[in-house]
């Protein structure tokens, strides 16, 4: 009983360092997991500074997200679980498209965000002021 009780400390304490070696890693090598690298491989410099502006948009979107969920009481961890892992994407993929662009020697201008679309709680629809389900 005794060795059973060490193997599992070990492997619980091996598991820890794993998780927290993960928690160690740049934001950019995490964003870099969830892109490909040769995703913009065909892409023309225009149509990479138009892709640059759609990831930029998306990358600003997320951020206001992000900081509206960690107002509220849990928000962080909120925040990580909806919208931390679109947000590394983008990152990941804005930093293979800069790649893509040097390596073309394509000069990208700086990115246009584009204004967010109103949301459903800024268009003045009122709750129940719809049809309702029975």
């Amino acid at each position: 009983m005794k060795s059973f009780a060490r193997v599992l400390i070990a492997a619980t304490g091996f598991g820890l360092m794993a998780m927290l070696g993960g928690c160690a890693m740049s934001d950019e090598g995490l964003g870099g997991a969830f892109v490909a690298p040769n995703k913009f491989t065909l892409y023309t410099c225009p149509e990479l500074a138009r892709r640059q502006n759609e990831i930029a948009t998306r990358q600003a979107e997320l951020e206001g997200l992000m900081a509206k969920a960690k107002q509220g009481a849990g928000g962080a961890v909120a925040s990580a679980m909806a919208y931390e892992t679109d947000y590394l994407a983008a990152r990941g993929e804005m930093k293979v498209l800069r790649d893509e662009a040097a390596a073309k020697h394509c000069t990208l201008p700086p990115p246009q965000v584009a204004a967010p679309a109103p949301s459903v709680a800024g268009s003045g629809v009122q709750p129940g002021s719809g049809t309702t389900r029975r």
